[in-house]
């Protein structure tokens, strides 16, 4: 028997509706043509490849590039053509819903390109952590300064532009929010996980402790 501890770090939905009996997802704001929709459920793996990815980042780029000198997406690029572990990454291994075991109220999402060091299971110390903690229930711990690389970087949720120069006062002003890593705002994009794309900007930042 394992111990069944999963912990992973990301950028969530904190209030994601789903249906009481199976805890499928049923929320308006999740496109049911996109990445998490039913309709593409039999053949997914044909659609949402590794490949299809890495190529919608590289025409991000390149357009970017073309209108404003410079992308932030080249270290997402980078990591997902260079990194081995990333070889055979899943589109699913970016996103964590489990209503059954965990919350199912909580939809996460990971950058592709940090899937592998955002994330750790059937560990001995967060087993016998968490068990002593909070008996093997599933919960969340908020993040008001972002996930590390990204920490300590914000935005205006009514601009969605980041704000530079960030004092502590400013933290207090509602609409400034920890950045959405770009990994995760191309991910939603070419998944085309939302109805309204805007949605990636109510995303925010938690570490989430689930069992299985």
């Amino acid at each position: 028997m394992g111990r069944r501890i999963h912990v992973e770090a990301g950028y969530a939905l904190t209030d994601l509706k789903t249906n009481k009996e199976n805890f499928n997802i049923n929320d308006p704001r999740i496109n049911p043509l996109g990445i998490l929709g039913d309709l593409y459920k039999e053949n997914t793996l044909d659609i949402w490849t590794r490949e299809g990815f890495i190529n919608f980042v590289k025409a991000k780029i390149d357009k970017e590039k073309k209108e404003n000198g410079m992308s932030m997406l080249y270290f997402t690029y980078s990591q997902m053509m260079q990194d081995p572990k990333l070889r055979n990454w899943f589109h699913l291994d970016a996103i964590t819903h489990d209503g059954e075991y965990g919350l199912p109220n909580i939809l996460l999402i990971q950058p592709p390109e940090l899937c592998e060091e955002w994330g750790r299971h059937d560990d001995t110390i967060d087993f016998h952590s968490q068990t002593e903690l909070y008996g093997q229930k599933a919960h969340i711990i908020k993040s008001k300064r972002g996930i590390f690389p990204f920490q300590d970087f914000y935005f205006n949720t009514k601009t969605k532009k980041r704000v530079v120069n960030i004092v502590d006062k400013d933290l207090k002003n509602p609409n400034i929010k920890p950045i959405i890593p770009e990994g995760i705002q191309a991910f939603c994009e070419w998944g085309i996980m939302f109805t309204d794309p805007d949605t990636v900007f109510d995303l925010r930042p938690i570490i989430y402790y689930h069992w299985s």
